[in-house]
């Protein structure tokens, strides 16, 4: 008799549920809990699939067991049936193994999940016990049973309802810079980052019926160890056209061998292996590099571009700038970008960047004067073969999305509690030039002659609506044109810049760099950085205004430059 309870997760694959099923029986569980999806409406053979599936479960079970099912009538799709079943499991168990019906494990699998769960059950960082092995030619020689990982495997697996607690179905808070920052450091480079972003956002904005995405990024947000097996644990039988994500019948990973582990030796410490995770991420991420017809079509458009805008005692200069960057696929060199609040310590941060890593510190725009600052091409192209980073107040709008697309750059942006940000925009307004801001005509004398109030009024009318809609534009990007912004607030800047610093160098490039701060000597704008004293010097009517300004968007979270 088996102890550790069972989640079977079936639809209406009757041959497959027989499959699994039988190996099931092997172990004789004593608790098997059952879910099955509803038949699609309308699906004469889903219903006639379904009804056989349960039959099968039902006659499979010749041994004594609490068997609880939960079976549907009508079709939940992928996502919330599944979801709604572990719940449902763990609603009613401490912790147990999951089995969906086209994952076969291995009899060792069993013992695996039961042994992993008892031993970690009092370590909340440990969250995840998978039983596929992608990198197994690597680990199957290990001293060790099992290795630590950050990558999950829900191809028959086990976890704790501690664990599941933290499940978060519809990705939540996905632009904050808390679960951004988590997201990147799990990634091992770039071409991860960007298909973990893509999946989590497809996933939140519906347009991916399922699951196990949403499990993933629980697990990253968290800092969730994973169990993975040191050989391969389970076989998929599932691929082919019946199955939801799993069509392709010669994938890689499609009727793996499920072996057995002949005794379970546990590590001395829980230590992620940085190691082994880097060759899963290479297996599971790993992107072909760009054809040489695609990277000569973009050539053409630069050169083009470039002969248009430069004289010609200019132009040769230009041609080996753009060679020399598609050469080196904009890999060679830094351009660090930040979009940026005014009075949100950008000046600060870029600078400080600038003489910590040494990037030369420049601008993509020509002008300052009263124009909006937006990314300029023809001033970027003359930083091709430079490491740069630059600050910069510009929106997310098609045009900046275009160029930072095609040059590579990810867009950082940096905002600050606007309550606070309107304060030190006042007190710029009184100190420093007036003519460099976009967002409001500010004649100088007219405004330092304004009483404090009216000083305060001003931005509130005229300026806020500016800040209002730059963090619209980047809180929206993904959904409008699929790029996700690092939305990083003042308070993180000033409290931990070595490590926003790391943060933005791993999102951007993929660089992992212990990052020492060298202070900025001079000029960084940083002037009186007290969090919350907008809420103390602005009028309670001021106040409602401003959120009164917010009001138009009710369905955006503005939390991100409220708190």
């Amino acid at each position: 008799m088996f102890n550790t309870p069972i989640l079977f997760l079936v639809f209406n694959r009757p041959e497959l549920t027989r499959v699994v099923m039988e190996r099931i029986r092997l172990m004789k569980p004593k608790f098997l809990y059952v879910a099955a999806d509803g038949p699609r409406h309308l699906n004469q053979e889903d219903e006639e699939n379904c009804k056989k599936v349960r039959d099968i479960v039902q006659s499979t079970i010749d041994w004594p067991c609490e068997l609880n099912t939960l079976y549907r009538d009508e079709n939940l799709g992928c996502g919330k049936a599944v979801s709604e079943a572990i719940s449902w499991f763990f609603n009613d168990v401490e912790y147990g193994i999951i089995i969906e019906d086209d994952c076969l494990p291995s009899i060792s699998f069993f013992r695996y999940c039961e042994e992993s769960l008892e031993k970690y059950q009092g370590h909340s960082n440990v969250m995840h016990i998978g039983g596929l092995n992608w990198i197994e030619s690597n680990t199957e020689n290990l001293n060790e049973s099992i290795y630590f990982s950050r990558y999950p495997s829900i191809w028959g697996w086990a976890t704790w309802r501690r664990a599941w607690k933290k499940y978060d179905f519809k990705i939540t808070n996905l632009d904050s810079y808390s679960n951004l920052k988590s997201i990147i450091h799990v990634s091992k480079n770039n071409l991860e980052l960007d298909y973990h972003l893509k999946t989590f956002n497809s996933v939140r904005d519906g347009e991916v019926d399922t699951w196990d995405y949403q499990w993933v990024y629980s697990l990253f947000v968290n800092r969730g160890v994973c169990i993975s097996p040191a050989v391969n644990l389970v076989s998929n039988i599932g691929f082919g056209d019946k199955g939801t994500h799993t069509k392709e019948i010669d994938d890689q990973l499609a009727n793996r061998e499920a072996r057995e582990l002949t005794m379970m030796l546990f590590p001395d410490e829980i230590k992620v292996d940085e190691t082994l995770d880097e060759l899963v991420s290479r297996v599971k991420f790993q992107k072909p590099k760009k054809s040489s017809d695609q990277v000569n079509s973009i050539l053409k458009r630069k050169l083009s571009l470039a002969k248009s805008m430069f004289k010609n005692d200019d132009f040769s200069l230009s041609i080996a700038k753009v060679k020399a960057l598609l050469r080196s696929r904009s890999g060679d060199k830094v351009h660090l970008i930040i979009s940026c609040f005014p009075k949100s310590a950008s000046t600060f941060l870029t600078k400080t960047i600038s003489e910590t890593l040494g990037l030369e510190y420049v601008f993509f725009t020509p002008s300052f004067h009263r124009v909006e600052q937006e990314i300029h091409e023809i001033e970027l192209l003359k930083y091709l073969n430079t490491d740069t980073v630059t600050h910069q107040h510009f929106k997310a709008n098609s045009n900046n999305i275009k160029i930072l697309k095609e040059y590579g750059m990810k867009p950082v942006v940096l905002v600050r509690n606007l309550y606070d940000a309107i304060v030190s925009f006042r007190d710029h307004c009184l100190k420093e030039t007036t003519n460099a801001w976009s967002m409001a005509y500010i004649n100088a004398p007219q405004y330092k002659a304004l009483s404090m109030e009216k000083q305060f009024d001003f931005i509130i009318d005229l300026v806020v609506p500016w800040y209002l809609n730059f963090y619209l534009s980047w809180k929206n990007a993904y959904k409008d044109f699929r790029i996700q912004p690092l939305i990083i607030n003042y308070n993180e800047v000033i409290s931990k810049p070595e490590e926003v610093i790391e943060t933005i160098l791993l999102y951007a490039y993929g660089i992992r760099k212990k990052v020492v701060i060298s202070v900025p000597g001079e000029d960084t704008r940083f002037n009186v950085g007290e969090t919350g004293r907008g809420m103390k010097i602005l009028s309670k009517p001021q106040i409602k205004r401003i959120e009164s300004l917010m009001e138009y968007y009710p369905e955006e979270d503005f939390s991100d430059i409220t708190k």
